[in-house]
């Protein structure tokens, strides 16, 4: 469907700024119930819009899988250096501890596939040797 400019600014305004139907329709001149109407025959185009707001914003701030799994890594490297270098003689490490293990058992678990995980990716149709 083509968009024409009052109906991206609608979309923008709509999912980028979250404003009310009022308030949108007060700034581009046109009535609520276009709007609402809008919001039905344009779901597809919403939709997408919102889709790749989703993905400017995991890009910029870096809330890719790869980008979280690396800096997980790096964090957890970081920390077991710490860990590795105090002598713990009096030192308070239970706080220390405590969000090495939370990184840690975030880190691993990135890397955690349950026995039949992989078996939901194939395709038994594929292979003969099912068929017996």
């Amino acid at each position: 469907m083509l968009v024409n400019e009052k109906q991206k600014e609608f979309i923008k305004l709509r999912i980028v700024d979250g404003k009310a139907y009022e308030n949108i329709s007060k700034e581009i001149d046109v009535p609520i119930e276009t709007l609402k109407e809008w919001s039905i025959n344009l779901i597809d185009e919403i939709e997408l819009f919102r889709s790749e707001e989703i993905d400017k914003l995991q890009e910029e701030y870096g809330l890719r899988p790869f980008k979280q799994l690396k800096h997980l890594a790096e964090l957890y490297s970081k920390m077991r250096k710490e860990l590795d270098s105090r002598d713990f003689s009096g030192l308070p490490t239970d706080k220390l501890y405590y969000i090495f293990y939370d990184v840690e058992r975030r880190f691993n678990s990135q890397f955690t596939m349950l026995d039949d995980d992989w078996e939901d990716d194939l395709d038994y149709d594929d292979y003969d040797f099912m068929d017996e």
